[in-house]
């Protein structure tokens, strides 16, 4: 008997989604997938954007865990050199400085920072109404 004639069962939403990113991995159209798997191009499209989105969050997730170890070191080191730091060692402070350049890197301050010097001064002055004037000597 010829294996293409035999009958197979249909595939359940999870194997055809499967199937669907499978297909789209190796570079398929989502026409091209929605004639192999049987269902709609539309319906592709659906579920390639779900899962897309699944993974974003995934992803987002792993890093939100990367973020927390890596400023979880950045502390411990920063307990060991802080007092020599402090004590005017000059590697010390050095090194003080680089966690504090890194904090800020991971953090994204560096960015904010950069956001602020962009601005001019009609869109700055409306933050300066929520954060306060500095204060004066």
């Amino acid at each position: 008997m010829n294996p293409s004639t035999q009958n197979v069962a249909p595939l359940s939403s999870f194997e055809k989604a499967l199937a669907v990113l499978e297909y789209r991995r190796a570079g398929h159209t989502y026409a091209a997938i929605a004639h192999l798997v049987g269902l709609s191009k539309a319906r592709v499209g659906q579920i390639v954007k779900r899962e897309m989105l699944k993974l974003d969050k995934a992803m987002a997730q792993e890093a939100k865990i990367l973020r927390q170890l890596d400023l979880q070191r950045l502390d411990e080191m920063w307990v060991k050199i802080y007092e020599k730091a402090k004590e005017g060692d000059t590697q010390a402070i050095h090194a003080a400085m680089k966690i504090i350049e890194r904090r800020a890197k991971i953090c994204g301050y560096e960015q904010m920072a950069e956001d602020l010097r962009e601005l001019s001064a009609e869109e700055f002055s409306p933050m300066l109404l929520v954060v306060g004037e500095p204060p004066t000597e």
